[in-house]
This record gives C-alpha cells, sequence and structure tokens, in this order.
C-alpha cells in the first residue's frame, strides 16, 4: 500500500482507513467562486515536504509529481515511492499519465480516499511520455480522455 507520513510516523494506507467526507472538496470551493492558489505539478518537487511548504505559505490545493498509473498499480514499491501524503497536505490533487483507461481508473480509485482530485496529465511534452502515448500524446485522443474519466467515476463512484 502506498504510505501516508502524518509528520510524526508513517503508516499504511490502509491502517488509517480515513472517511471520504473528511476530505476537502475541491470542486465545491471552485463551484462557490472562491479564487484559489494551485500549485502546479513539478518533476522531482511536487513531493510531500515541498506541498507541504507550499501549504504553509498559502497554496490553496497542490498537485502530486506526475505518476504512471500503470506502474502505480502493478507495484506496491512504486506506490511507496510515488504517492505520500498526510493529514496537513490537503486538498491534494493525484496526477496520473495514463494511455489506458483502465490502469488510469484503478489508479485513481487506489488514491481517492486520500486526495481531493485526480488529474490525467495531457501537457507533459517529453519525448519518452509523448513516445509512451502519455502526457501531451493524448491530446490528439479526446475521446480516450474523456473514457478515461468515464471508467475512473465508474470505479469510484459507483
Amino acid at each position: 500500500m502506498p504510505f501516508v507520513d502524518d509528520g510524526l510516523a508513517t503508516f499504511s494506507l490502509g491502517l488509517l482507513n480515513r472517511p471520504r467526507n473528511a476530505i476537502p472538496s475541491i470542486l465545491s470551493r471552485m463551484e462557490s467562486g472562491e479564487k484559489l492558489s494551485f500549485v502546479a505539478p513539478m518533476v522531482r518537487y511536487s513531493k510531500l515536504p515541498f506541498r507541504l511548504l507550499c501549504l504553509e505559505w498559502g497554496a490553496d490545493a497542490c498537485y502530486s509529481p506526475m505518476i504512471i498509473a500503470e506502474s502505480f498499480v502493478q507495484s506496491t514499491k512504486a506506490r511507496d515511492n510515488e504517492f505520500t501524503t498526510s493529514s496537513c497536505d490537503m486538498p491534494l490533487v493525484a496526477q496520473f499519465a495514463a494511455r489506458d483507461t483502465e490502469w488510469f481508473g484503478e489508479a485513481a480509485r487506489i488514491c481517492s480516499d486520500w486526495c481531493g482530485g485526480i488529474d490525467l496529465n495531457c501537457g507533459c511534452p517529453q519525448k519518452w511520455a509523448i513516445n509512451d502515448g502519455i502526457g501531451s500524446a493524448l491530446l490528439s485522443q479526446p475521446e480516450l480522455i474523456a473514457y478515461c474519466f468515464s471508467c475512473y467515476n465508474h470505479l469510484v463512484f459507483i
């Protein structure tokens, strides 16, 4: 399981069993017209300590670094390394890179109880990402982007 760092100790996500309604809703804040400051995902920088610093200095929400959905779903080691959060790290948007709806939906389902939002990376311009069919490569496939979120909604909310 991915780990959650509460600043004092590290616990498995399965042990915390936090209720979904305890996670702040980014969407409801946006719908109310509140102006929010988001810290965009940054390669190698958007890990938990940096996000906590940004929140301390006034950010309303932070993104995780881009997480490869397939690796996240298949590997406990990848989950433990790529997704850490704490009770102070809210609201958090987990960003996944995927070219497959099932990997995206399952990755989102795994961490949805610990996030205020889920994001599909459709902007990474790096050549390796485009060659793998993720990031900005998805912009030429709007139907796939829509289907990814359809699968996410089905797995997480139904």
